[in-house]
């Protein structure tokens, strides 16, 4: 099983959680092993020691020491066999035979396991990290240890998404069976305001406050506790009362520009590898800013950075590779928003200050962020067919990837607002003699009004080439059906915002949950999709 998401979405706390649970099972040695390390040396020499103090500890013989021939004479009477399996990797990696050294340490689970009778919950955290192993393949020598070795669950995490995708599609995609991917992602809409409300449950925030947080942070809860921590030291969560703009902004402009901000020191960590490289690091990091300021496309982001086309692809893989930044189709962006509005408006910023001046720059970081919060106010009362007007005319002939669906945006000469026939307001585009139909539902869609919609297609005069419907509030099961087998593409809210942040534009937020009907197939839904 793989766990996936972004840092400070809580992969290592749950498999701390799991390792306590599961260490009080006597049928299961639990082992954790954290992959991140100075050297191979270092992480063979901390996988070994998990290995060996877990085993003492489920035998009820927990050592206090950390030497590790304390270990070896601790455990050498009570698993022989598993204590000289590991004597024989330290032998090859003396022998410098990182091959077998590497097929060794993996297989030590398997060895416990055959010894004791019992089974092995194996948890690498950041077992991305195993590629430092001084192996040409460690991911297909683990996978072939996966394939043999059934008495060990094997639990890894990664904060690099990407990677770790590619890892288990193309390096363990095993035999028999392949890895059970969970996705750890931000808060929803609804969980944001509830996680304010659960910091503060007698303190009231504003709508427009909840949209502010929501917009800043996307949802991620590492920057959330730490904004809420630092708002706690202006207002207390048990005091009934209203939350004020000023502090708010307050609370933002500490955590990202005050000299003991930690929101500032993680990001400014997350720069430490380009900043103190040498001058060749300079076109990274000036392609970082790039995207920050809305330059999304390879021509716009080689533009600014003065390099040829060429030159800025190679320094963008690189970016991707690391996870610094995302492609999406012909699109790059950096997907947390709050390190991309610190890049913007602070680092920039600071790049450019000829004198120390923290007052001006204080200033005007709450006049940056009030004019997100006027922003946000702005369109609280703006259609989303205006949203979705302002968003087709900013395609360009796009290529886009999201969540694994990839669209193509062409750039239309004539885009037509109607109130339509249906139950939804329609957009009508036209590229090239070529139309294409977008409606946009803000309630819960049902099977009619598929139908509907699909009546609506009937009545143009002209041939409708492309189908569009936009589900902001979701959609029932029998009503997605029929969709598919009438072509419709169908766009939830998040495809839906992710176009929109793509485009820098502001997200559409909902945060009313609707209530959602069961999966069973509806007369009209049989009558359609009869298998």
């Amino acid at each position: 099983m793989g766990i996936i998401g972004s840092s400070g979405l809580g992969k290592t706390h749950l498999l701390h959680d799991a390792f306590n649970d599961f260490s009080l099972c006597r049928d299961f040695i639990c082992i954790y092993v954290h992959a991140e390390s100075f050297d191979s040396e270092q992480l063979v020499d901390r996988w070994v020691r998990s290995v060996l103090a877990s085993y003492l500890s489920h035998a009820a013989h927990p050592l206090e020491s950390r030497d590790f021939n304390a270990l070896l004479a601790a455990c050498e009477s009570l698993i022989p066999r598993t204590v000289e399996a590991v004597l024989q990797l330290q032998k090859s990696i003396r022998k410098e035979s990182h091959e077998q050294a590497t097929r060794q340490l993996f297989a030590l689970t398997g060895v416990l396991s055959q010894e004791t009778g019992k089974k092995v919950i194996l948890m690498l955290d950041e077992f991305q990290c195993l590629e430092n192993l001084p192996v040409h393949d460690p991911f297909g020598a683990l996978g072939k240890e996966i394939m043999v070795e059934t008495n060990t669950l094997y639990l890894v995490t990664s904060s690099h998404p990407e990677r770790a995708r590619e890892i288990f599609r193309e390096k363990l995609s095993l035999l028999f069976a392949n890895f059970e991917v969970i996705e750890l992602t931000a808060f929803d809409f609804q969980e944001t305001a509830d996680y304010l409300a659960f910091h503060f449950p007698k303190t009231q925030f504003t709508r427009q406050q909840k949209k502010f947080f929501i917009t800043m942070t996307n949802g991620e809860p590492l920057y959330l506790d730490l904004l809420m921590d630092r708002l706690k030291f202006y207002v207390s969560p048990e005091q009934d009362q209203w939350v004020s703009d000023r502090l708010v902004f307050t609370a933002f402009h500490e955590e990202l520009l005050d000299h003991k901000g930690r929101i500032a020191l993680l990001f400014e960590k997350m720069l430490l590898p380009i900043l103190r490289g040498n001058k060749e690091n300079a076109p990274y990091l000036k392609t970082l800013l790039a995207i920050s300021e809305g330059r999304h496309r390879l021509a716009a982001i080689a533009g600014f950075i003065g390099r040829k086309m060429a030159d800025t692809k190679k320094i963008l893989q690189r970016l991707v590779q690391e996870d610094c930044v995302r492609k999406r189709g012909t699109f790059y962006t950096i997907e947390d928003r709050l390190f991309r509005f610190w890049l913007k408006e602070v680092f920039a910023r600071k790049t450019h200050e000829f004198q120390p001046c923290e007052k001006r720059a204080g200033d005007e970081l709450h006049e940056v962020l009030r004019e997100v919060f006027e922003r946000i106010q702005h369109e609280e009362n703006t259609l989303v067919s205006v949203h979705a007007e302002r968003l087709f005319k900013e395609f360009r002939n796009d290529a886009v990837e999201i969540d694994g669906k990839k669209w193509k945006c062409p750039q239309f000469n004539e885009i037509h607002y109607r109130p339509g026939h249906a139950r939804f307001p329609s957009l009508i585009m036209r590229q090239q003699g070529v139309r294409w139909l977008c409606q946009i539902a803000e309630h819960y869609v049902r099977e009619e009004d598929i139908l509907a919609f699909l009546e609506d297609v009937k009545r143009s005069r002209t041939r409708i080439r492309t189908k569009i419907l936009v589900a902001l509030a979701g959609i029932d099961q029998n009503a997605r059906l029929m969709a598919q087998t009438a072509n419709v593409q169908l766009w939830g809210l998040r495809d839906f915002n992710c176009l929109l942040e793509l485009y820098d534009f502001p997200k559409i937020m909902i945060f009313d949950n609707e209530e959602k009907h069961g999966a069973v197939m509806g007369t009209v839904a049989e009558s359609v999709y009869p298998s």
